[in-house]
């Protein structure tokens, strides 16, 4: 998708319409950006700031103007501002509610609407291209839909029969909007259908046999995990023959040791609505009257628990020690002073900052730091003989069972993990049970065999894990035959709901794929300006 090549957009559906198999817009309610916390749990994203380059060798015009591309797929000022359109209509027809656009004052959300947008034009041209097109008699029954106030499912339209004349500009007014874009999206709606049908329905017997197979083929494993941590005598060797290596890794690696500069708070603090004016001045009211006690003198502790609100003030309103992304203004805000009411999600607060604790790094002359510098080049390198000579061992006590006395000797000895997997298909995501994603693992426990049933030693992130088979199922192979009628069109329809998706990230593998955020963030919206929010 077009979101998972930005690293810092981090993609999700704001409400997407329910409709199987559709490629819906953006929606816009449930999308509000969300009000700076007083102690949220990190920094607010910051998105991409730069457009790129132009790739080299395509040679595809792209305006100055444009604002984002996907692949083909070009949009400028003009098409942003349709797409949101399209997208208020959308989300007020499966709603029944005008959604707010003061939330495309957010830059995250008029991003993530480009994105949406950019997909679902590429939607549209690649069903063009497939000479496919929303029959009017569907079309139609969508805008009926619409003027009648049903959301957009396929169960819900009126009878295909039922006449209704002016449906279209019935639904435009209704929604707030004109007839063409009323059309336009009732038209995508039913394109993004087709497309989703032509591509399932193209897809090989072949491949539809594999999967078949895949879901019926079924293996259980005895799993053994040895942990790949260095021996003590290892971490010795090299802290006497690679201090280079360790003060190099120790360099790198300086965050991992400094311990970040923190603040211990006090706060008040009264609920209020966010979105009740009345409530949050009455919130301020109580607060000035409370500060007003602890500033002339009764202990903050006491005021605390008699009028403040929330998860402490049963703790006389300590919050304890945060750190700057925390909680920036603590890192402001004087010592000892109360400072103003300020607005926080749930309510308003005033904050006392109590004393500040500085950054601390933790120098590589603590022998802890060079010992935990070495034990992690040995990791980061893979030399642990003493695990790897473990797991080599395993392997070969689980060559002569899955559960031996040797084996089990060993397993205690080590303290390693050993256990027995529930059946998994090889249907499912390369996820061995108990053991988590492991492609490697994964694929090798399906290919032993009864002569071979043990596999090769992985490394899976901290640990060797060696596997035995010790059950397998797999149809036969002409069971497909008398599967096929039944299996292929079942498979067809589940398949259709994550066609699009498919398609898209196989379509953008290697496209060129970019938002330009500063343009978009200073493009005027009608009724909301350029964005405010980040």
């Amino acid at each position: 998708m077009i979101a998972q090549r930005f690293p810092t957009n981090k993609r999700f559906w704001c409400g997407a319409l329910p409709v199987g198999g559709l490629l819906a817009l953006v929606a816009l309610a449930g999308c509000r950006a969300p009000a700076p916390s007083a102690a949220p749990d990190a920094a607010p994203e910051r998105p991409t700031r730069a457009r790129p380059a132009p790739d080299a060798g395509d040679d595809v015009a792209v305006p100055a103007d444009a604002i984002g591309r996907a692949g083909p797929v070009i949009m400028r000022p003009a098409d942003v501002a349709r797409a949101v359109e399209q997208a208020r209509v959308l989300q007020h027809w499966n709603t029944g509610t005008p959604p707010p656009l003061d939330a495309l004052a957010s830059i995250t959300v008029r991003r993530r609407l480009l994105i949406r947008a950019l997909e679902q034009r590429l939607v549209r041209t690649e069903a063009a291209a497939r000479g496919l097109s929303a029959p009017a008699a569907e079309v139609d029954a969508l805008l009926r839909s619409a003027a009648v106030g049903t959301p957009p499912r396929a169960e819900d339209l009126p009878d295909a029969g039922a006449p209704l004349p002016d449906a279209a500009a019935r639904a435009a007014a209704r929604l707030g909007t004109t007839p063409d874009v009323v059309r336009e999206v009732a038209q995508d709606l039913v394109v993004a259908r087709l497309l989703a049908t032509d591509l399932v329905e193209r897809v090989p017997e072949a491949t539809i046999e594999q999967a078949w197979r895949a879901e019926r083929t079924r293996a259980t494993a005895r799993l053994v995990s040895v942990p790949r941590v260095p021996t003590a005598r290892e971490i010795d060797a090299a802290e006497r023959t690679r201090e280079a290596d360790i003060a190099a890794w120790y360099a790198r690696n300086l965050h991992r040791f400094r311990t970040p500069e923190r603040a211990e708070v006090q706060r008040l603090f009264v609920a209020a609505a966010p979105d009740d004016p009345a409530a949050r001045a009455a919130a301020r009211a109580k607060l000035k009257a409370l500060r007003a006690r602890v500033e002339a003198g009764e202990a903050f502790d006491a005021v605390a628990r008699a009028g403040s609100e929330g998860p402490f003030a049963a703790r006389g309103g300590a919050v304890g020690l945060v750190g700057r992304k925390r909680l920036p203004l603590a890192f402001e805000q004087a010592i000892g002073v109360l400072g103003e009411p300020v607005d926080e999600p749930a309510g308003v607060a005033v904050y006392r900052v109590v004393r500040r604790v500085p950054a601390v790094d933790r120098p590589l002359t603590d022998s802890r730091i060079h010992r935990e510098a070495a034990a992690a080049i040995l990791e980061a390198e893979d030399q642990l003989p003493h695990a790897r000579a473990v797991a080599d061992q395993v392997r070969a006590l689980l060559a002569e069972g899955a559960e031996t006395p040797a084996l089990a000797a060993l397993v205690q000895r080590e303290r390693l993990a050993a256990e027995s997997t529930p059946a998994f298909a090889r249907s499912a995501a390369p996820i061995v049970p108990g053991i988590g994603h492991a492609p490697a693992l994964f694929d090798d426990l399906f290919a032993r065999t009864s002569a071979a049933p043990v596999t090769a030693v992985h490394r899976v992130r901290q640990h060797y894990v060696v596997g035995r088979r010790t059950s397998f199922e797999a149809p036969a192979a002409d069971a497909w035959a008398k599967a096929r009628a039944e299996f292929a069109p079942a498979w067809r329809a589940r398949q259709r709901g994550r066609a699009i998706e498919d398609w898209l990230q196989r379509t953008l593998k290697d496209a060129p794929t970019w938002v330009d955020v500063e343009r978009l963030e200073a493009l005027e919206l009608p009724g909301v300006g350029a964005a405010t929010q980040r």
